[in-house]
């Protein structure tokens, strides 16, 4: 006990140490040594003196053996895990890399002619890439950052390897991003302190290729805690090795690696038009690599507008001094997947809208006048269908954001509709996607659409240690925004969100009384007992995913444990008036499911009434069985319908069901020859619109 001054009186003391014994008179022991039974039987006064001769000799020579303990006596040794503090690699993850480690595969390298192996990897080197040009490999070695990377970034040594002789030379040390290397492979490409340099395999020159230029090339809005940012994309090789074509947030720039040279190539940063290189550009026989006199085609999508489409860029050469840049397609839809032709000057892509499906499109070498090659889903022209728009809005600290707002189906002006909140980070940029209607997925924005619901998806931007308050201060704000237009009635907003949605899900609906129901898939609910959990999937901590990327929390909970409490749905339990549906898998290799029992068994504490846990048997963090899915989608619907709508016909929303009424619900279906029941499919509001209307979408279409 550690000055523990108020223990009561009764409280026992600590037992004090034995006494060392006392011999008394001879042929007598102490009075302690007296009450033990086996000291009795070698008392002299009470035992037989023993025989003189060969036996006493033999009693000397051969005492009896200790008898065994019952532990070495066991023919089946114990299963238990030993998990120690100094732990490097936790036993999860041993077991979950047992086998590779059992039997490792080295990469190597065979010279026919000489019939000689040159093993490349080792137990230090463990992943090695041999660079194009054959002669060289590069290999990375983590193992002297191992124990920093437990809770920190991962760092590697980077080598320089021979192939011919397997001689290894480190050139780099403590590196986090190494990038790409030249086609001739003198060039490797690292980032350093949020620049690109480069490393020149022939010299040993380190040199800063963008020191000079007033731009980014790693991502300086991500808003996560890592200390270096990701840069965008690794570099793409002229194939004579003379450049390499690099990414800023919005443009593209051709960049020396001796860092004497820089080019911007495109022109985005004004209208926030991002540009980044199609595959189309590539030529098998370039192996990822690009020719000087290629015409490179690029994709571009606007970060503001949300529109996308394709252009196309040509590098100067003697023929064509001047090169250019021209742009071909860009529309208010999402296009994908520009292809090109293997032996035809053709390409391919695809363009769709949040109402208009997916369909592929025929273009020639300058994408002009593109032909409609599909129709898909020709039948939707039978069914109303929502259409989706930007939302801008500004969260508590006026940071600009958007959100996606998708209509109801047959939506009517002048009416007020309910309307459900999906988040997770930034959602907006899906505005185009075309989502088909479904009954596996239980946040389907169409099919609450076709429910009668307008669908939000707003942004989300995060400040260090404050997950949660940070949600609050964007999705609050963002659903106001909403609620100017008058369109939506604010006493029946929903919020819902599966995994690190639904842990902002569960924590906002602590905060504010502007929802009226939501629901949380596998939620985090306690941020400390979270941050020291296992990430069953990987085998790791959860420890690195708080300090170095989605947790946002830099500092762990004994150092900072009033932000962890403040940011954790499970302490906000006083001021939850929102009823809150959770559901999880039971072997939840994510977020272990105790998050939600935890929540549970508290709410039940905290005297709520309408928290309910669903636990879906044998399923991960994500529903996998086909059951499963269909009868947590129909759920998800009915808890929003039941307090959203008003409609009150489940019992399992308003009382529970107990697992005996459950397992006869499951033996009447299997007697009907049915492995699920069917629940109640909602339909689309009937007062939605005349008989003369289109139809809504069905879930099942």
């Amino acid at each position: 006990l550690k000055k523990w001054e108020n223990k009561p009186k009764d409280f026992p003391s600590p037992p004090k140490p034995p006494a060392k014994q006392k011999q008394g008179k001879k042929g007598k022991t102490n009075n302690n040594r007296a009450k033990d039974p086996s000291a009795a039987q070698t008392n002299p006064e009470k035992s037989p003196a023993p025989k003189e001769g060969k036996q006493k000799e033999e009693s000397q020579d051969n005492p009896d053996p200790p008898a065994k303990t019952l532990r070495e006596t066991l023919t089946t040794p114990s299963n238990v895990e030993v998990w120690h503090s100094k732990d490097v690699t936790i036993m999860p993850r041993q077991k979950k890399e047992a086998s590779s480690r059992r039997n490792p595969a080295r990469k190597a390298v065979w010279w026919l002619k000489e019939n000689k192996l040159i093993q490349l990897e080792n137990e230090l080197t463990e992943r090695v890439t041999v660079m194009k040009d054959g002669l060289r490999a590069i290999g990375m070695d983590s193992s002297p950052h191992e124990r920093a990377a437990m809770f920190g970034p991962r760092l590697h040594d980077v080598y320089a390897i021979s192939i011919r002789n397997g001689k290894r030379d480190r050139i780099l040390e403590g590196v986090k991003f190494t990038l790409s290397t030249s086609p001739n492979g003198r060039f490797l490409l690292f980032v350093r302190e949020d620049h690109i340099w480069s490393h020149d395999l022939k010299t040993g020159k380190q040199k800063n290729i963008t020191s000079t230029l007033k731009t980014s090339f790693t991502d300086k809005e991500d808003d996560t805690l890592a200390q270096e940012k990701r840069p965008f994309g690794n570099g793409i090789w002229l194939t004579d090795s003379s450049g390499v074509l690099l990414y800023d947030r919005y443009d593209i720039w051709l960049l020396d690696p001796r860092g004497e040279r820089s080019h911007k190539l495109t022109d985005g940063r004004k209208e926030q038009l991002r540009h980044r290189i199609s595959q189309a550009s590539y030529r098998e026989e370039n192996h990822g690599n690009i020719a000087r006199g290629d015409r490179i085609y690029v994709g571009l999508f606007g970060e503001r507008s949300k529109k996308s489409g394709y252009g196309s860029l040509t590098l100067a050469t003697r023929k064509d001094p001047a090169g250019g840049w021209k742009t071909h397609l860009l529309d208010d839809a999402l296009m994908l997947f520009l292809t090109r032709a293997r032996d035809a000057n053709i390409l391919t892509f695809t363009r769709e809208r949040s109402e208009q499906s997916r369909d592929l499109y025929l273009a020639g070498p300058a994408l002009e006048a593109p032909y409609k090659v599909t129709e898909t889903n020709k039948f939707q022209k039978d069914y109303r269908w929502g259409r989706s728009e930007l939302v801008n809005f500004k969260n508590k600290q006026g940071i600009a954001l958007q959100g996606m707002l998708t209509y109801p189906a047959g939506y009517r002006k002048g009416k007020k509709y309910p309307m459900i909140v999906y988040i997770y980070e930034k959602r907006s940029q899906d505005l185009h996607r075309y989502y088909s209607p479904s009954e596996k997925h239980p946040y389907n924005p169409c099919v609450f659409s076709a429910e009668g619901y307008f669908v939000f998806q707003p942004d989300i931007v995060y400040r260090p240690q404050q997950p949660g308050i940070s949600a609050v201060e964007c999705v609050v704000p963002a659903v106001e925004k909403v609620l100017e237009s008058g369109m939506v009635d604010s006493r029946r907003i929903g919020l819902m969100g599966h995994s690190w949605g639904a842990y902002q899900t569960s924590f906002i609906v602590t905060q504010t009384d502007l929802f009226s129901a939501a629901v949380a898939g596998a939620p985090l609910t306690d941020l400390m007992s979270m941050s020291v959990s296992v990430y069953w999937n990987s085998g790791g901590t959860n420890a690195r995913i708080f300090a170095q990327s989605q947790g946002r929390m830099n500092k762990p909970f004994w150092q900072d444990a009033e932000n962890y409490a403040r940011n954790s749905p499970i302490h906000g339990l006083d001021t939850l008036n929102t009823p809150l549906l959770i559901a999880f898998g039971d072997k939840d290799g994510a977020v272990d499911w105790d998050q939600g029992i935890e929540m549970y068994n508290a709410a039940r504490w905290a005297g709520k009434e309408d928290v309910v846990l669903l636990v879906y048997p044998g399923e991960n963090h994500g529903l996998r069985q086909e059951e499963n899915m269909v009868d947590y989608h129909y759920r998800v619907r009915e808890w929003m319908a039941h307090f959203l709508k008003g409609k009150s016909e489940n019992q399992w929303i308003t009382e529970g069901k107990s697992f005996l009424e459950r397992e006869k619900e499951k033996e009447d279906l299997k007697k009907k020859g049915t492995s699920q029941p069917s629940p109640k499919r909602p339909g689309p509001d009937s007062k939605g619109g005349s008989s003369s209307e289109k139809k809504a979408p069905s879930s099942s279409k």
